[in-house]
């Protein structure tokens, strides 16, 4: 899996839900995140300690820094789908858009996935995130399974060919209460 890659491995840390929520990078880093679109979920630290403090889960979140800044990181946890033991993303964000902060988020996600014996990884997001990433690059394929999203723009602020339109969104399964 490393060998496509000449360039130097980047470190990828680990962290525990209270870890992550302390990391005083957190709240500079989703800051920059939610800039970049039009439209986000408030990924602030109180919504964040509440979306991952299901007690029948446990969350890892995986972060690459570069000078002590986040550039990327993924949260995942072990889960089942259909009965089938899996490590579910279920939030993945590269702000630099680098490739090699996704390959190897990609391969620590997979070097967990091994340990865990996991049988699959899993992602929810919506078609320009996932075509960004190039997520097919590491055997994600469009499943038939789909998720209703709802939304409406209640107060109207955008404008529908902005709230319409899928790239605008940075959609997870962060943003569902599944997994």
């Amino acid at each position: 899996f490393y060998f496509l890659y000449n360039e130097k491995v980047k470190k990828v840390i680990p962290y525990d839900v209270d870890s992550f929520l302390n990391n005083k990078n957190l709240c500079k880093f989703i800051e920059k995140w939610s800039n970049e679109f039009p439209i986000t979920l408030n990924k602030n630290k109180e919504f964040l300690r509440w979306r991952l403090s299901r007690p029948d889960k446990f969350y890892k979140i995986l972060i690459i820094e570069k000078n002590q800044e986040i550039e990327a990181y993924a949260v995942i946890c072990k889960s089942k789908m259909q009965k089938v033991p899996i490590i579910a993303i279920i939030d993945f964000i590269n702000l630099t858009r680098n490739k090699l902060n996704t390959f190897n988020l990609m391969g620590k996600i997979n070097e967990e996935a091994l340990k865990t014996n996991s049988e699959a990884i899993t992602i929810m997001m919506n078609k320009s995130r996932a075509k960004e990433y190039k997520l097919r690059n590491y055997g994600f394929f469009k499943s038939p399974y789909c998720y209703d999203f709802i939304f409406n723009n209640l107060s109207e602020r955008l404008m529908p060919s902005i709230f319409k339109n899928e790239e605008n969104w940075h959609i997870t399964w962060i943003d569902f209460d599944d997994h």
